[in-house]
């Protein structure tokens, strides 16, 4: 009885230090039997007390979990496989550090690319612009020209006829090749007096006309006459119209010659 009493005891302790303690059975055991004294000692005891420590041992030795569950521990080669699979996933997998600051450089370079691409445009916008002024510019100096060309012909009629009708074709030819925009830039007067240009030359003509007339002069009188006036005492010099008045003659209020 104390014997079974003993092995129930043994096994209580050998659940509790099994993993750590393996040793303390045998030794419970043994001061048990002390404890009841050495005649209680026997072979058979004996036996059973060293077969319960080398169960004991092997058990340890083996590593068995089936009563205290103990954690397995795996092999050196499977810990280091463990490892590299840790270590590849973790290189594998980028940081969110390092994943923002590449997205802030991808963002960057786009900033960069359009605030380039803006330059670019408003470098061309500039260069036509400034075209756009130059031939503006020379358009104004070629418009310019036109028209004071035009201006001289028309304000520099001559006074004869016969030139003055040769200066008039002249100047409508010109003002055949302006522009409307080179038409709206001739002043006010210019443009009335071009358009009376044929009256003004049909008055050059009529006063050739007068100026020629024959006429004569005395030279005691002060005015110049028709040869047919009968105010004439005598026969007169004859002259032109326009050479009695650049002596200072005046008409005849008589015979009324031209003036």
């Amino acid at each position: 009885m104390h014997f079974l009493i003993g092995i129930l005891i043994a096994i209580i302790v050998f659940v509790f230090v099994l993993r750590y303690l393996w040793f303390a059975v045998p030794v419970g055991m043994l001061i048990y039997y002390f404890a009841k004294g050495k005649k209680q000692y026997s072979v058979g005891k004996m036996v059973a007390a060293g077969a319960l420590c080398l169960f004991s041992f092997i058990v340890f030795i083996s590593g068995s979990d089936s009563i205290s569950e103990p954690q397995s521990i795996q092999p050196a080669s499977m810990v280091n496989n463990t490892f590299a699979s840790e270590d590849t996933s973790r290189s594998q997998t980028p940081l969110p550090q390092a994943e923002s600051s590449t997205n802030t450089e991808e963002e960057e370079q786009r900033r960069l690319e359009e605030q380039s691409r803006i330059e670019e445009e408003e470098k061309r916008r500039l260069e036509e612009q400034l075209r756009i002024e130059e031939e503006e510019k020379l358009n104004a100096e070629i418009n310019a020209d036109a028209v004071d060309a035009f201006v001289t012909l028309v304000t520099e009629l001559p006074e004869t006829a016969s030139d003055a009708r040769g200066s008039f074709d002249v100047t409508k030819e010109s003002y055949a090749t302006l522009t409307q925009e080179q038409r709206e830039m001739i002043p006010d007067e210019i443009r009335n007096k071009y358009n009376n240009l044929s009256v003004e030359i049909s008055r050059i003509e009529n006063r050739e006309r007068i100026d020629g007339t024959q006429i004569v002069i005395s030279a005691t009188g002060t005015k110049y006459h028709y040869p047919s006036c009968r105010t004439l005492t005598y026969a007169g010099t004859p002259t032109t119209v326009a050479r009695a008045r650049s002596l200072g003659y005046g008409p005849c209020g008589v015979c009324d010659p031209p003036s």
